[in-house]
């Protein structure tokens, strides 16, 4: 027999007979479809799902942690920017101001 697991939004993990009551009480069944699997569920239990993988996967040190990074990257970002349009506006500037241009 296949052991069961249920893990619900506040991310209690249920095993066992605990588990296979919870399954029979909150379970996605009737999204199911036998030759797709589940391609569509409704808003509510969207919701639902991104509340628990918010608590599950991503800790408030790791938001902060996602923030920082992203700042990083977005100022690495702005400053490539810059380097590649001074660049460029030196390069114009030597292109018109050469001898072989005149």
């Amino acid at each position: 027999m296949t052991k069961k697991y249920h893990i619900d939004e506040q991310v209690n993990v249920l095993t066992g007979a605990a588990a296979e009551d919870a399954l029979k009480a909150e379970n996605d069944e009737l999204f199911l479809s036998a030759d797709r699997g589940i391609v569509q569920v409704s808003s509510e239990r969207w919701q639902k799902a991104q509340r628990a993988e918010r608590r599950h996967w991503m800790r408030e040190e790791d938001r902060q942690q996602t923030i920082g990074i992203m700042s990083i990257f977005r100022i690495l970002l702005a400053i490539k920017f810059w380097q590649v349009r001074l660049f460029t506006m030196r390069l114009n500037w030597v292109v018109a101001h050469s001898p072989i241009s005149a």
